[in-house]
């Protein structure tokens, strides 16, 4: 996403979180001060960057820097009574079997093909794009 932000100039910042629900799952995407007039070449480049994860690998010292990101939002997150209360409810009314305290080995476990053919096989699916914003933005 540095891309958008740092490259084109499209929004102030980006930030991207994947939600796995079990069987389906969400990638969401904001980018405060976002340039609603530049709508259309900011959801090309989104779309160009998936299709580039699901058909070339990710060089390694990218790969390593983000699961490094990962690992210490993750070690953050561990201090916030928040996150344990979201871990609960996800175990215990989901009843979604994902144990937080599991996500390092398996972090540390990617590799770039498996990251390739995961990207493959999520953006395979159809994808649904929504934009949210004022009321009087220009999309």
């Amino acid at each position: 996403f540095r891309l958008l932000r740092d490259d084109r100039g499209i929004g102030y910042d980006v930030i991207a979180e994947w939600e796995s629900l079990g069987p389906a799952g969400h990638l969401f995407a904001a980018i405060p001060g976002f340039d609603p007039a530049r709508f259309a070449e900011a959801e090309r480049l989104i779309r160009r960057e998936f299709s580039r994860l699901a058909t070339e690998t990710v060089p390694r010292r990218e790969l390593d820097k983000a699961k490094a990101l990962i690992l210490a939002s993750h070690d953050d997150a561990l201090d916030s009574p928040i996150f344990h209360a979201e871990s609960l409810i996800y175990r215990e009314i989901l009843h979604l079997k994902d144990d937080f305290r599991a996500l390092k080995p398996r972090i540390e476990a990617v590799d770039s093909i498996r990251l390739r053919e995961d990207a493959a096989r999520i953006f395979s699916r159809p994808l649904t794009l929504a934009a949210l914003g004022p009321r009087d933005a220009q999309w």
